[in-house]
């Protein structure tokens, strides 16, 4: 299924960010803080390393943060050049397995542009 669009919502898009970015470095923060719990100096705060049970702790204390922060910069690079790229050109977007979730809005005729 393909769908063209002008524009995708801002809440969308950081939707789609928020869970990439926070499933991907999930493993990577998991093994910082197990390494830490061995002796490793994989977590850092306030520039000293924290090892053992604390050290995974910190690990995953550290990690929402670090999501929503690099979410929120990314969020804001990738809207401006989606919008940017809207002037020009629409997107299309393919999905697999997808299914309509709401009857009436797929049933709605396409709206015309002004462009």
């Amino acid at each position: 299924m393909k769908i063209c669009a002008r524009k995708l919502t801002q809440g969308s898009l950081f939707k789609l960010i928020l869970i990439g970015i926070s499933i991907s470095f999930m493993p990577f923060f998991l093994i910082c803080g197990v390494a830490s719990i061995f002796g490793a100096n994989t977590v850092w705060s306030e520039q000293q390393p924290v090892t053992g049970f604390m050290g995974l702790v910190t690990a995953l204390l550290m990690y929402p943060p670090f999501c929503i922060t690099l979410s929120c910069l990314a969020w804001l690079c990738i809207a401006f050049g989606l919008w940017i790229y809207s002037k020009f050109r629409k997107i299309e977007l393919s999905f697999v397995d997808a299914e309509v979730i709401d009857e009436e809005v797929a049933q709605r005729p396409p709206a015309e542009t002004a462009d």
